[in-house]
C-alpha cells in the first residue's frame, strides 16, 4: 500500500513502509486517506506533501521515483 504523487513532471510512490510509524490506510471515513495513529494528520487527494526522493528508475518513456515521508520536515504541508 501507499500513494502516488506528482512531482513536476515526475510519477513518484509512497509506499507505508516509508511513511512515520502509525500511519494507516483509512477507506471508511470520507475520501481514502492515510491518517496517523493520533487522528490528526490525515494524507488525501489533492493534499501537499513534502518529499524525500529515495530511488528511481528510467524508461525511454519515463521516470519513476520512490519517495519517502519518514524524516524531519517531511509529509503532509499546511493546509
Amino acid at each position: 500500500l501507499g500513494f502516488l504523487c506528482e512531482v513536476g513532471p515526475l510519477s513518484l510512490f509512497v509506499s507505508q513502509r516509508l511513511m512515520p510509524p502509525g500511519y494507516t490506510f483509512d477507506a471508511d471515513d470520507g475520501p481514502p486517506t492515510y491518517v496517523n495513529s493520533t487522528k490528526t494528520l490525515r494524507i488525501a487527494k489533492d493534499d501537499a506533501v513534502r518529499v524525500k526522493v529515495v530511488g528511481t528508475r528510467i524508461n525511454t518513456a519515463e521516470i519513476f521515483c520512490i519517495g519517502s515521508i519518514r524524516g524531519d520536515y517531511l509529509g503532509l504541508l499546511e493546509r
